[in-house]
């Protein structure tokens, strides 16, 4: 199960991906950022780091960009294993 501070930033309509994010948040001063792991289910791996420095938005908002950027990863590596599993 996941626990902290990630386990609700990628449920609802982002859980059927085809893939997981397994992540550690972290933020001091002004400085978030969300490193991790995304896991497709052809078993290839995306290891990946964002950090935001001083930022002059709201933390919620900063919060959402890391999200998004993550999403898009996640979807990037769903789509180019479905495409390289469609290739092979």
């Amino acid at each position: 199960a996941t626990r902290g501070s990630i386990r609700n930033r990628f449920s609802g309509p982002n859980k059927d991906l085809g893939v997981r994010i397994y992540a550690k948040t972290g933020y001091i001063d002004n400085v978030k950022s969300l490193s991790g792991i995304v896991v497709s289910d052809q078993g290839k791996d995306v290891y990946f780091s964002i950090i935001v420095n001083g930022y002059t938005c709201s933390n919620a908002v900063a919060e959402t960009m890391i999200d998004a950027i993550a999403l898009e990863i996640a979807r990037f590596q769903n789509e180019s294993g479905k495409l390289s599993a469609s290739v092979q």
